[in-house]
């Protein structure tokens, strides 16, 4: 997954993304532990909405941390 967002946030020529990609894969790899037991009773491996919309959410608040200042 974080390799994924880095190459995605690299095509779209953004700079300064580490931080972001370090909290999405740290809570990426957190999320799916917490919610092994889940993960194997759904049909195809669905996460829940909740711990889903709880990691975009946070991951795109870690991208505001390294903004540059706009000019």
């Amino acid at each position: 997954m974080a390799l994924v967002l880095w190459a995605g946030m690299r095509l779209l020529q953004e700079r300064r993304v580490y931080v972001m990609v370090l909290v999405g894969a740290v809570g990426w790899f957190l999320m799916v532990m917490g919610n092994v037991g889940t993960l194997l009773e759904r049909a195809y491996g669905v996460l829940p909405l909740a711990p889903m919309a709880l990691f975009v959410v946070v991951t795109a608040l870690a991208s505001v941390i390294l903004r540059p200042a706009r000019r």
